[in-house]
């Protein structure tokens, strides 16, 4: 059988068409478990079998939707985390909107640009520092040195940590303060294509 469900034996004379030749074959076919057939037997009104123990897929499956019971507890739940997940994902694309408004949301391309630029000028700033700061700290002694060192390496970390591109995005935005907002206060999102 190329991926069809049993119905039944063709060589049993108790197999036909329409027929689950069990409760494990009818279960499958109506996309219930066998337990559930068995509970369903106690109930009054059901198709049941056939004296040689067949079942009638198409009267258990009229019987399933006339007697409401199409939907079990598991596909109920699996209908409430689907209605859940769209619910939360119509509140997700809500934030975005409402990000894109704001100002706050960047797109991948943009982040990837910035961050190139970022430590582009990082290396190409760390590699002449070494040479720029190498004069003023000839001749000094160990400790006026370090500092001299630390006060170059503050000076650059933070030229890049608010660079170019912050004062851009921020410099048409109102803000309370004349400058625009520190390294820790920027919260941006990104926007995958």
């Amino acid at each position: 059988m190329d991926g069809e469900l049993p119905i039944g034996d063709s060589d049993t004379p108790s197999a036909s068409p329409g027929y689950a030749k069990n409760q494990a074959v009818l279960a499958e076919l109506i996309g219930r478990d066998r337990k559930t057939i068995q509970r369903w037997l106690k109930i009054e009104g059901n198709p049941g079998h056939t004296a040689d123990g067949r079942y009638p897929i198409e009267e258990w499956k009229e019987w399933i939707d006339k007697s409401g019971r199409r939907h079990g507890k598991k596909e109920k739940e699996n209908k409430l985390d689907i209605e859940t997940k769209i619910a939360a994902g119509k509140l997700e694309m809500q934030d975005i909107e409402l990000a894109k408004m704001r100002g706050e949301l960047l797109h991948v391309d943009e982040v990837v640009s910035v961050m190139s630029a970022l430590f582009g000028g990082l290396v190409s700033n760390l590699r002449t520092l070494r040479h720029n700061i190498a004069p003023q700290v000839v001749g000094e002694t160990v400790p006026e040195a370090t500092k001299r060192l630390g006060n170059a390496h503050d000076g650059l970390l933070q030229d890049l940590s608010l660079g170019d591109w912050a004062k851009k995005k921020y410099s048409g935005r109102e803000s309370p303060s004349s400058s625009p907002p520190s390294r820790q206060s920027l919260s941006l999102r990104l926007v995958c294509p």
